[in-house]
């Protein structure tokens, strides 16, 4: 007979609702500019700045999925089970802090290169959502 504790970390099947198509263009915006950067300043001699800007843009598309998936899963059970949402969202803000601790450790460029992608990824963020909103829709009843 198997335990019942093997059976809670099993999925539960397939994700309902897979990301939706901004997200992936925010997340190829975001690692599109950051390795671009990270390349011209790893090719200027400013390998601290270039790890940071590397690692900024991929630790940002980490917390968008992560925030994604989160926000998804508390909007399916309904009201409640908030508890965990903010259990779960202060455990990311710590991971965040103690990234940037350690950012910080290696080097002050090296978190000014991680604060300027999650800068360019706020950008990217707000570029695809105004063209998602400002783009007019094709409609077939013409």
């Amino acid at each position: 007979m198997t335990s019942p504790a093997l059976h809670r970390f099993q999925e539960k099947g397939p994700p309902a609702h897979p990301p939706p198509g901004w997200i992936l263009k925010v997340a190829l915006g975001t690692l599109g500019g950051g390795v671009t950067v990270s390349a011209v300043a790893f090719v200027l001699q400013r390998k601290e700045l270039a790890l940071g800007l590397l690692l900024g843009g991929f630790v940002s598309i980490l917390n968008l999925f992560g925030l994604h998936a989160l926000t998804t899963k508390v909007l399916a059970r309904g009201d409640k089970k908030q508890t965990v949402f903010w259990f779960w969202n202060l455990l990311r803000w710590l991971f965040f802090v103690a990234l940037c601790w350690i950012l910080l450790r290696i080097s002050p460029f090296c978190l000014l290169g991680a604060a300027g992608t999650y800068l360019w990824f706020l950008v990217v963020l707000g570029l695809v959502g105004w063209r998602s909103v400002s783009t007019p829709k094709s409609s077939n009843s013409q």
